[in-house]
């Protein structure tokens, strides 16, 4: 990296370690790699990482990269997020969990406060994830990034400060951030080729859900995707991204009011709607707008959105069926997840969608969904 590089990567650290009130920020190549050097902080003698049972795929890949084994969570029906009560369960029965996972699903708030109390009872580290949640706020005020032994932040598609790409660690201790420097530096630069993976991972995920749906055994085939797709994944930083990172951060006021404005729309208008449930006293800020609706109707709702030229999707699938460790604790311990990744629908609340165009969205949606409670 060269010299103006290099400063350019300083100035981020030093901006995001300002911006969270946390005393030191460790830049990395993107979300996923900050996962892996975060879960690399835990005792090799304590190998395991509690995640949610419901979250995007890529940090149970990270657990791969750190040599480390995953094991997984039930989450709380008001947030989607890690439930600290079977936290507590599982670090009193299970003494080779190292470290907890707790990401702030969809913007939603983690019980950061009931985790920290529980990981440190057990010297577990407690790792933050807000790849989905940049800018939120807990009901103190306080931001979301600024409770974790460790904080991980991601900047890539799809995320609130979307930069296409980058990764951030947040901490308070001068040992772990040197530990993370060094760790950082020792893994492979992004290779060029690594483009090409993106479109073959694409065309395959969504393959093996729709035959998963089917027959859980095809599930089984993402056990080959963390070593398969390890070049998308896992690599050193880059200055680019957090150049833009520092140069764009300004702006993230302006994006979280757009953000919370479109959500409140969609909220306001589908609360009393029949068979739609919404997470009851959102806090945090808006990834995506969320609501459920009965697994049989979700579908055929999806397609007639999309149908009509409305974006949506379905995120996120229960994981434990695509891991040979959430296999072998059996699905039944999970009956959240299973029920959230069922039944949630997720629209658009960044600046593509304004009042008018949020507006004729939830107008279809109450019109399909009433046409399909009649038919």
């Amino acid at each position: 990296m060269i010299f103006s590089e290099s400063v350019w990567v300083q100035d981020c650290e030093a901006t995001l370690a300002k911006f969270f009130g946390r005393k030191y920020c460790i830049w990395t190549g993107n979300g996923t790699s900050a996962l892996s050097l975060s879960y690399s902080l835990s005792s090799t003698n304590r190998p395991k990482i509690l995640l949610p049972a419901l979250m995007c795929m890529h940090p149970m890949f990270a657990a791969t990269y750190a040599d480390r084994t995953p094991v997984f969570c039930d989450v709380l029906e008001e947030s989607g997020t890690i439930d600290p009560d079977l936290v507590e369960d599982m670090l009193s029965k299970d003494e080779n969990i190292g470290a907890v996972l707790a990401v702030h699903l969809f913007g939603n708030a983690a019980q950061m406060s009931r985790l920290k109390a529980t990981c440190a009872a057990h010297q577990v580290l407690l790792i933050e994830d807000l790849a989905q949640a940049f800018g939120g706020r807990f009901a103190d005020g306080s931001l979301f990034g600024s409770s974790g032994d460790v904080s991980v932040a991601s900047f890539g598609y799809s995320k609130i400060l979307d930069t296409g790409d980058g990764g951030a660690i947040l901490t308070d201790d001068p040992s772990v951030a040197d530990t993370l420097r060094n760790l950082e530096s020792e893994i492979p630069v992004r290779l060029a080729e690594a483009e090409n993976f993106a479109s073959a991972y694409k065309v395959l995920y969504y393959q093996i859900v729709s035959l998963g749906a089917q027959d859980a055994r095809f599930f089984e085939l993402f056990d080959l995707f963390p070593e398969l797709f390890r070049p998308l994944f896992h690599y050193r930083a880059t200055a680019a991204a957090a150049l833009m990172v520092s140069n764009r951060l300004s702006a993230l006021d302006l994006e979280i009011q757009n953000r919370k404005l479109i959500a409140d729309l969609y909220a306001s208008e589908l609360a009393e709607l029949p068979g739609v449930k919404l997470f009851p006293g959102f806090s945090g800020v808006p990834w995506r707008f969320n609501f459920r609706v009965d697994a049989l109707a979700r579908p055929e709702l999806m397609r007639r959105i999309r149908q009509e030229g409305f974006d949506v999707s379905s995120w996120y699938p229960i994981l434990t069926d695509w891991n040979p460790s959430g296999r072998s604790q059996g699905s039944h311990l999970f009956p959240i997840a299973n029920n959230l990744s069922r039944e949630i629908v997720n629209l658009w609340v960044d600046q593509s969608y304004d009042e008018c165009r949020a507006t004729a969205l939830v107008k279809f949606i109450k019109t399909a969904l009433s046409e399909q409670r009649s038919s």
